[in-house]
């Protein structure tokens, strides 16, 4: 049996989960890893517009939004389906969406630990010291993390699809 949330906790977390990815779009495409990517496929030109440069300000704001959804979509989500245990029909599904759950959640944690919003917040790049040196080593690895990332949230949404689909209609 399921948590006590029941069919409208399951759609809170599903809302919750919208809203999340919705923010991590904005977060992916407002990365400079993004931009690189762009300029290196030949089709960066857009990203110097200058409404793209507006958007390109709001990276910081989709982080810290995200964490605080993400933050809330985890919450509902546990307390919906609670930690899978034997006698539940969905333990398996609930376990498969839960390790890719934790998978994404270490990938953001590694991929926001270097990114530079994590880095202006720690004061990293304004002087020359052993830990800028270290932490330039590891940004390097940014783009990994963001590849990682990217797996990870995509076997969590195809758990979570195969589970409840679209929108939940009815609590299984």
């Amino acid at each position: 049996m399921s948590g006590d949330l029941g069919l409208y906790g399951e759609r809170l977390a599903v809302a919750l989960g919208f809203v999340t990815l919705t923010l991590f779009v904005g977060m992916a495409l407002t990365c400079r890893s993004f931009v690189s990517l762009t300029k290196s496929l030949g089709i960066g030109r857009f990203t110097t517009s200058r409404a793209y440069q507006s958007f390109f300000k709001l990276h910081s704001f989709f982080w810290y939004g995200f964490f605080l959804v993400l933050f809330l979509h985890m919450l509902t989500g546990l307390m919906h389906t609670e930690l899978p245990r034997a006698g539940d029909p969905d333990a398996g599904i609930h376990l498969v969406i839960l390790i890719f759950a934790a998978s994404v959640f270490v990938s953001v944690g590694l991929t926001f630990a270097n990114c530079r919003t994590f880095a202006g917040i720690l004061g990293v790049f304004r002087g020359e010291t052993l830990f800028t040196g270290g932490y330039r080593t590891f940004y390097r690895f940014h783009a990994y993390f963001w590849i990682v990332l990217l797996v990870s949230l995509i076997g969590h949404l195809t758990a979570s699809y195969i589970h409840v689909g679209f929108w939940p209609s009815v609590l299984k």
